[in-house]
């Protein structure tokens, strides 16, 4: 049985991650489990995080991965009981996305952010859509098929929170970690140009 191709990298506010694969074939029924591997360098060391023996299965829960922190990257190969036991080389390696937020105390910000994979699979969406906590709940205020994003919010002064988000035919979201910055309001008015005085004589004042 082939190793499956993952699809989607999801990172939570807290920086576990649930990657989404495809099943793989299984002609003979020899499939025994998916071992999922993870490291936080993209040449390893990867280290066994889980085993799933249930072969429908799509999906993996990583809990306490820090993808909030840094970019954390999976593969998953599969086990058969074909000839002994086999272990199935890895289809590809993917990575979560990791964004960044940068501002210097400014209404701008720029946004920065690494791909799943490059070049993205042939799967997955063209843009990546951007979202952001301010005024309220996550709003869309942007999409765009590059890896960075500079947004302008003309506020007097607030920590405003992004997150990253690129869809798959197969059904599933990859999502970035959430992060921010502070934005102010740094630009001096204008100041005003005295032009005319006029006196209103039907005034006491």
């Amino acid at each position: 049985t082939p190793s499956p191709e993952i699809r989607c990298v999801f990172v939570d506010g807290v920086g576990d991650v649930t990657i989404t694969w495809t099943i793989p074939p299984d002609p003979g029924a020899v499939f025994t489990q998916y071992e999922i591997y993870s490291s936080t360098n993209f040449a390893g060391p990867y280290v066994n995080v889980g085993n799933i023996a249930t072969y429908p299965t799509t999906t993996f829960g990583h809990g306490g991965a820090g993808a909030n922190t840094q970019p954390v990257y999976y593969y998953v190969r599969t086990r058969s009981s074909f000839s002994g036991t086999t272990l199935a080389p890895a289809f590809d390696t993917v990575s979560t996305i990791y964004l960044t937020v940068t501002n210097l105390g400014s209404p701008v910000g720029t946004l920065n952010w690494n791909p799943i994979r490059n070049p993205l699979l042939s799967t997955s969406a063209l843009t990546y859509d951007i979202y952001c906590d301010y005024p309220a709940a996550w709003t869309l205020v942007g999409s765009t098929s590059s890896t960075t994003f500079i947004d302008t919010v003309n506020v007097c002064s607030r920590f405003i929170n992004y997150k990253i988000e690129i869809s798959d035919a197969f059904g599933c979201i990859s999502r970035s970690n959430e992060t921010g910055a502070l934005f102010q309001d740094n630009i001096v008015p204008t100041t005003p140009v005295l032009d005319s005085v006029t006196v209103n004589i039907f005034s006491d004042n």
